[in-house]
């Protein structure tokens, strides 16, 4: 064994680090121990004195991990993103029609508007009261509403995805979607990463 190593420890994507010395007892590297009788130490990940070959490749090879689990994350959005964005610009909505304010504002605040409408009329009851809609008409809206419902629950899950990809917080951007739908995901999916 050499003189110093540095051996790693892998939990949830974090690295803790502590020293070995060749009496085979660890020196820690600035932190506390997980137990009484435990051999690794929480730390900051520094240098403790040499580091021999194997070490760096421990480190080369978790580095190789977590890269490959950020880019297993970014396949998960790529499907349903290419799905909206295809979709999307069958619509004709494009980059620059996504950020205009009438896109933003106006569509968007008026499909809200419809959402709600369609919300009380389907459990209110006043739309029948009142003769605009009948009473079968306004039950028949109640699963229509609970599919609308898990369609936004799945926009809103690929615009966190996709907005913590791109550097955005990802809360309000969701709950926009989570209002408003397809159209309000569309405009994240179109945006430009965070810098």
């Amino acid at each position: 064994m050499a003189a110093s190593q540095l051996c790693s420890l892998s939990h949830s994507k974090v690295l803790f680090h502590c020293c070995v010395s060749s009496s085979n007892a660890c020196v820690p590297c600035g932190g506390f121990t997980l137990g009484l009788n435990s051999r690794h130490y929480l730390g900051t990940p520094r240098l403790c004195q040499q580091r021999s070959g194997s070490s760096t490749l421990r480190q080369r090879a978790q580095g190789m991990r977590i890269r490959a689990a950020q880019s297993q994350d970014e396949g998960i959005i790529a499907l349903p993103k290419q799905f909206y964005l295809g979709f999307a610009s069958s619509l004709g909505i494009t980059k620059d029609i996504s950020r205009t304010q009438v896109y933003s504002v106006w569509l968007q605040g008026g499909v809200v508007l419809i959402i709600l409408a369609a919300i009380d009329a389907a459990f209110s009851g006043d739309w029948s009261r009142i003769g605009i809609l009948s009473r079968d008409a306004e039950l028949g809206l109640r699963p229509l509403l609970g599919l609308l419902g898990l369609f936004h629950l799945a926009c809103g899950a690929v615009t966190a995805l996709d907005a913590s990809q791109k550097g955005f917080n990802p809360v309000p951007q969701t709950l926009k979607v989570l209002a408003v739908g397809f159209l309000a995901t569309v405009e994240q999916l179109y945006k430009d990463p965070a810098e």
